[in-house]
């Protein structure tokens, strides 16, 4: 199992390298709690057996999700809280059907809540409070 952490410190600052995607036995991501800024790599759907991704707190990652992130068939874990993502939450979503925990309050998304959200049979805890909803 590989597994890459970097938590709570906030001594991370910058973007998050693309390269990190890469790395396709990757299981376990972990960086919240820095000071990363900018989009998530668009090539985030290369980490083919990612099961946890935790990137919430970083307060300035931005911009919309790459629909490469529900080419993560096998992930579980999704925080992406407290950060400044905007545009619209990806109806994909829905199709990641291992989904137990996805969080995604406290950012910037606007439009409607996918119906497609439907679909996560496994979910356990979704959050979707404090953004620009309809």
């Amino acid at each position: 199992m590989l597994v890459f952490e970097v938590v709570d410190n906030s001594e991370l600052i910058g973007t998050i390298p693309s390269t990190l995607m890469e790395i396709p036995t990757l299981l376990e991501l972990w960086l919240d709690g820095n000071a990363l800024f900018g989009p998530l790599p668009s090539n985030i759907g290369s980490l083919i057996n990612l099961q946890y991704l935790y990137l919430q707190n970083n307060a300035n990652l931005s911009s919309t999700l790459p629909s490469s992130l529900c080419q993560l068939s096998e992930l579980q874990y999704l925080y992406l809280n407290f950060n400044s993502f905007t545009g619209t939450i990806p109806n994909c979503l829905g199709s990641m059907t291992k989904l137990t925990i996805l969080l995604l309050s406290n950012n910037r998304f606007v439009g409607t809540i996918p119906s497609t959200l439907g679909q996560l049979v496994n979910i356990q805890d979704l959050e979707l409070a404090n953004n620009r909803l309809t």
